[in-house]
């Protein structure tokens, strides 16, 4: 289900940069935040985080090519993390002390650091699994669960997939000197799972066996007649 999430935002970026005649040649690259906790300590506090880097395959123009490549670029990632180790990341941020993390990240931002170096994605997707049961409070029954999430240093689009009872829904947080016309690409991202569904339903019933008519018993009766 994620793999389609990220098909959708692909197909929603595709769209607007199209529109804007700015779309790559080559595939756009989303970061996607992944679980690093084994399930031995799941039961104890804390993250353990670590970021996937996914090509979207953008440069594909077909909607169900696009999903097969996102696919197979997702299986590739998955594989790549886990070969690092799950304990990695958590070792690295726990070795050093939160103020001087913090002192390092702000004295790269002031001096331009982070601005000057190619970003390693081009956009963020979480995934933050939300309740399977509705949600009540003082009586009044939750309709919709929605996310946000800040956007970063020279990463001006930041996607949260937020999931309740039986549906998802994609926000975005964009910083406006990057996408200057959210209002268009909520319509791209809408105008993709239309486009998305559509070519399912398409291939789906393409795939579907056909049952030809069966030619007419003959009767050895009415032949000798």
């Amino acid at each position: 289900a994620y793999v389609g999430v990220l098909a959708i935002v692909a197909g929603g970026l595709r769209q607007y940069l199209e529109d804007k005649n700015e779309l790559p040649q080559e595939s756009l690259v989303s970061g996607v935040p992944a679980n690093m906790r084994s399930r031995s300590s799941e039961s104890g506090g804390g993250n353990e985080v670590s970021v996937m880097r996914v090509p979207m395959a953008t440069h594909i123009k077909s909607p169900l090519k696009r999903l097969k490549a996102i696919s197979e670029a997702t299986s590739v990632a998955k594989e790549e993390l886990a070969s690092r180790g799950e304990s990695i990341m958590s070792d690295i941020g726990e070795s050093i002390p939160p103020l001087v993390a913090s002192l390092g990240i702000r004295a790269v931002t002031e001096a331009g650091l982070i601005a000057r170096t190619p970003p390693v994605f081009n956009t963020i997707v979480s995934n933050v699994p939300g309740a399977t049961v509705p949600h009540y409070l003082a009586g009044a029954r939750l309709v919709r669960s929605l996310g946000a999430a800040p956007c970063w240093d020279c990463m001006g689009l930041f996607h949260t997939v937020s999931s309740y009872e039986s549906s998802f829904a994609i926000a975005f947080q964009a910083c406006h000197d990057m996408l200057p016309d959210p209002d268009f690409y909520e319509g791209c991202l809408n105008a993709a799972f239309e486009e998305l569904c559509a070519s399912v339903r398409v291939s789906k019933r393409r795939r579907r066996p056909s049952h030809p008519s069966r030619p007419a018993t003959r009767h050895p009766a009415s032949e000798a007649a």
